[in-house]
């Protein structure tokens, strides 16, 4: 796909949205293709990053930036464990490879996500 053809794809997906809103809702569809549309363009891909036992998805641009990425998020993810030990975790990537649309689909759920954002002190 060409530059032009990824940002022609964002703008049928951003036209989509005033009318939507204009209902004050989007469905998961219509998010989920904005969203797809806009990493698409930058170049990015979704890239799970997994220890044995947290996971977190990150947009990169490749394998190295998403290790980068990750290993960032995955330490912000270990807060907690870190506070109970008192003391640093390791943080051991295990997996990095681009994530299949299901984990993307289960990450973006609405009761994932307002998990995930509980489990780590954000409103």
């Amino acid at each position: 796909m060409t530059r032009l053809e990824a940002l022609e794809q964002v703008l049928a997906a951003a036209e989509a949205v005033p009318s939507a809103r204009e209902d004050q809702m989007l469905t998961r569809v219509e998010w989920n293709a904005l969203n797809d549309a806009v990493r698409n363009a930058r170049g990015k891909t979704a890239y799970l990053e997994a220890t044995l036992a947290r996971y977190v998805l990150v947009d990169a641009a490749n394998e190295d930036e998403a290790r980068r990425l990750g290993h960032g998020a995955l330490y912000d993810l270990y807060a907690d464990l870190r506070e109970r030990l008192g003391k640093e975790v390791p943080i051991s990537i295990i997996t990095v490879r681009p994530a299949t649309d299901g984990a993307i689909r289960f990450w973006h759920h609405p009761t994932v996500a307002r998990e995930h954002t509980a489990a780590n002190g954000q409103r």
